[in-house]
């Protein structure tokens, strides 16, 4: 149910368009699953400002970031630390 979860929130994408304006942005938020032993999860965003050079044609810059969790315990189990985790591209 998880996975199901975050697969749907990351096919999650809005776009503001300006009517008739060949400027463009694209916002896109999703989930991130990072690998590893104590993984908690996080969430990614991206923005796109784009412009439209001919109709099917858009030249833009894509900026992507991603936050995520990982939980670590000590070997008694009575204390635990959480790290975030912060990525871009």
């Amino acid at each position: 149910m998880k996975k199901i979860l975050i697969v749907g929130i990351s096919l999650l994408s809005i776009s503001m368009v300006k009517a008739q304006s060949p400027f463009k942005v694209d916002f896109a938020l999703g989930g991130a699953i990072p690998s590893g032993s104590g993984s908690k999860g996080g969430f990614l965003f991206a923005v796109e400002p784009k412009y439209a050079v001919m109709e099917k044609l858009d030249v833009g810059l894509r900026i992507e970031g991603a936050i995520t969790a990982r939980g670590f315990t000590s070997a008694d189990g009575s204390s635990g630390q959480t790290h975030l985790k912060a990525m871009s591209s």
